[in-house]
């Protein structure tokens, strides 16, 4: 993207502040607005082992509060 940015192949892209200047795209950015975007993908992964070694009970707490959780990012 940055070589992209230089070359003037791409001139707008849409990211976090910190995440322009960590990738150091801001170099290359004259102006920055400011929009309530967002682009979320993630993924947890929780360990098939590490989970199986917990109590069937804490196993279902774990499992209905990321449920909860992914329900409320969802919304």
């Amino acid at each position: 993207m940055l070589t992209n940015l230089k070359t003037g192949q791409i001139g707008t892209v849409v990211s976090s502040t910190i995440g322009a200047i960590a990738l150091q795209w801001q170099t290359q950015l004259q102006y920055l607005v400011n929009e309530p975007l967002i682009c979320l993908y993630a993924t947890l992964v929780i360990d098939n082992r590490a989970y199986g070694r917990i109590a069937i009970a804490d196993q279902i707490v774990v499992r209905e509060e990321l449920e909860r959780a992914f329900r409320e990012l969802d919304q």
